[in-house]
């Protein structure tokens, strides 16, 4: 028999296909069960967390650049020098948390409507509600482990049932790592921030902002790595399932179709389409 999510044929003795791991005879969605769109806020999101690399470098880089003023400031007694840099350090950190609120947010928001169309999914078998899929990320020492279950589970009921995804483990530990990091930088510049907005009366006190500097470069940099394979393997991970949701969405709106058929977009009165055409079994 055929299966009704992808259209492959399932053996007579197999009680779900070998493909999607739908169970036989159960159509691609529950009848009734919402689904919502993912594409669109995935990419979004995608956008966003790469806005939070491009913050994390220039925070990182800064320390070049706001040694050099200081130090130049020491030498030349040009106060300007000083001031622009006491306003950078103001204006880079805002710049910096703004980000991250916008990455979090949007990645939440994904992250939730694609767990909550998991419900729609026979066969899938998710772990935790999809209250989770937010609330976990604010649980003290839960949210060490809650997000990364929680896409687990999407990532292995939306990709592949069999086995979760590498990318998921790729992700996970790195966004640790670039949390526990940064959580000390923060740390070390709020204990040194009363100290370099302060009114220099000596040259010690500019000396103090150069070797404040000195510092942080390092610790700065090693916030880089981390982050940048946590974003790379995150930016994947959004687009493998947000694919994998749609086409199957669409699948179950317009019944099975053979494996690599172009299933077209629905449209809305008038004939404009509401959203990309998607491959089966891309």
């Amino acid at each position: 028999m055929l299966c009704e999510t992808c259209g492959g044929r399932v053996p007579p003795a197999r009680r779900e296909c070998g493909t999607c791991h739908t169970p036989v005879g159960a159509p691609a969605l529950r009848a009734g069960v919402r689904t919502r769109a993912v594409r669109g806020v995935g990419v979004a999101a995608s956008v966003a967390v790469v806005g939070v690399l491009v913050a994390d470098l220039a925070r990182a880089l800064w320390p070049l650049a706001g040694g050099r003023m200081a130090e130049r400031a020491v030498l030349t007694g040009h106060r300007a020098l000083f001031e622009l840099a006491q306003l950078v350090e103001l204006i880079i950190p805002v710049l910096h948390v703004g980000t991250v609120i916008v990455a979090g947010v949007l990645v939440i928001i994904w992250l939730y409507r694609a767990r909550t169309n998991l419900e729609a999914f026979p066969g899938a078998s998710p772990t935790l509600s999809g209250g989770w899929a937010i609330a976990g990320w604010f649980v003290p020492f839960a949210n060490l482990v809650i997000p990364c279950r929680v896409m687990v589970s999407i990532a292995r009921d939306s990709v592949r049932r069999s086995r979760t995804p590498w990318l998921v483990g790729i992700w996970w530990p790195s966004w640790l790592v670039y949390w526990l990091v940064a959580g000390r930088i923060d740390r070390r510049d709020a204990r040194d921030y009363p100290l370099l907005m302060a009114e220099p009366a000596s040259p010690a006190d500019y000396r103090t902002y150069v070797d404040h500097y000195a510092a942080a470069l390092g610790s700065e940099l090693m916030l880089l790595p981390a982050g940048g394979v946590a974003a790379a393997a995150l930016i994947i991970l959004i687009r493998r399932i947000s694919v994998a949701q749609e086409a199957r969405i669409a699948r179950g709106a317009t019944g099975p179709v053979p494996p690599g058929m172009t299933v077209p977009a629905p449209t809305v009165p008038g004939g404009a389409p509401t959203g990309g055409d998607a491959t089966i079994g891309a």
